[in-house]
This record gives structure tokens, sequence and C-alpha cells, in this order.
């Protein structure tokens, strides 16, 4: 009789641990990777780059509304970017050319390479509800806040007129790291795979619906106002503390 009572007071006190609603609130602490970069809405001709790679690391915070669906949040620093990205492109122009001492126009064209090394590094809020369909595996879909901590977004521009030897190459650097905006905002949805029940790994797809760029930043350097949404995927542990 003793040890049918000993058994079932083993067996309340390992239900009460495994139910979440018994302690709504899971805390924790979060790193791995984010691999992604800013995407043009419109991809112009010659126009090419990598995918950035960074850390990202940080805590969340879970809240249990039913065993079953339970709101995740945090805090967490990531850096992704475009490293690098370039571009080629060829236009007409009009060009001044001396003559002993007379000025002609001429009509000629020029090439142009741009090369770029895009850095970003973002404080992010990510909000989400979570859907657990096994003990095992979790699906995802809410949103993220980030916030600009650090930019930089150099370009290294080389210019042939004509042929070359019309006028000297032009070479023009410049960072526009002052005209990124520092609120970007979009949506998620993801999965995680629960390994033991505070250890889990968490792969997340986000999706800006704000240009990094401040309206405006295309127009005012004489090219076509285009869109640069953050576009990333991370892939993090998840480690429940408390």
């Amino acid at each position: 009789m003793k040890n049918i009572v000993l058994i079932l007071m083993l067996v309340n006190i390992v239900q009460a641990q495994e139910n979440p609603l018994e302690k709504p609130w899971k805390f924790g602490v979060r790193s791995g990777l984010t691999a992604g970069a800013p995407i043009p809405n419109k991809l112009e001709k010659g126009e090419d780059g990598e995918l950035g790679i960074g850390p990202l690391i940080g805590f969340f915070a879970k809240y249990h509304l039913s065993k079953k669906i339970y709101i995740e949040t945090g805090l967490y620093y990531d850096s992704r970017g475009n490293s690098p990205y370039t571009k080629q492109y060829r236009r007409d122009t009009i060009v001044d050319v001396r003559f002993g001492s007379t000025i002609t126009q001429l009509p000629t064209f020029y090439n142009a390479w741009i090369i770029g090394n895009l850095k970003l590094r973002y404080l992010t809020l990510p909000v989400n509800a979570s859907w657990a369909i096994k003990k095992w595996f979790v699906v995802q879909v809410g949103s993220q806040l980030h916030y600009l901590l650090k930019a930089s977004d150099k370009d290294s521009i080389k210019i042939i007129v004509g042929e070359g030897g019309v006028v000297d190459d032009i070479y023009r650097t410049y960072e526009n790291a002052k005209d990124i905006q520092n609120w970007d905002y979009g949506a998620n949805t993801g999965v995680s795979f629960y390994f033991f029940p505070e250890l889990e790994l968490q792969i997340r797809y986000h999706k800006s619906i704000r240009s990094i760029y401040r309206d405006g930043f295309f127009k005012d350097n004489n090219q076509e106002e285009r869109k640069f949404l953050n576009a990333h995927l991370d892939i993090a542990v998840n480690y429940q503390i408390k």
C-alpha cells in the first residue's frame, strides 16, 4: 500500500513538471547565426551580391496560453548585410572635349562598376504565436521590430567614359550609412524542434515590409526609386533556464 501511494505521488510530481500551465512563464537564452541581406524589389541588370552571415545572441520569454499554444517574445542582437555586392551598367552621356582652345561636346557612353560592402547591426524584438503540433515540433508566425544600432554602407565606384582615353577614369568612394533608416519591421514564420523540454533548435524566416533606405534616397542620386527589404534566415538554439 505504501509503495502504491509513493508511486502516485511521483506521478503527480512529474505531471506537474510537464504541465506548462503550472508555470506559464518560461525564460531562457538564445544564440545562433543569421544569414540574409536587403533584397531590392526591382533587380537591375548587372546587379549581384552575396548574403551576409553574422551572429545573433540574446534572451527569450514564453507565455503559455494552453498546453499547446504560447506567445514567444525576446530581445537579441543580430548582424547581417551584403558582403560584397556588385553592380555594372552602361549609360549614354555627353562629354566636353578640348581641342586646342576649343571645347566641343561629344555624345558617347560610359561604363560604371560599383563594389559595395553593407553591414547592418540590429537590436531585434520578435513577437510570435506558437503552436505545438507535437511535443517535439512547433510552428510559429508573428512579427519582428528592429532598431538599427550601427550601419556601414561603403561604395567604391569606377567610371570609364567611352572606350577609355577620352577623359580620365573617374574613381569615387561613398558612405551611405546616414541614409539607412533606424527602424525596420516585418513578418516572420518558423519552426522549432525540441530535443529536451528545455532545449530547442529554432529556424525562423523574416521578411521586412519597409525599405532600409529613406524615401527619396535613389532619386537624390539620379536613380530609379526602389525598395531594399531585409530578408534573412535565423538558425538558433534556445536554452530554457527558468
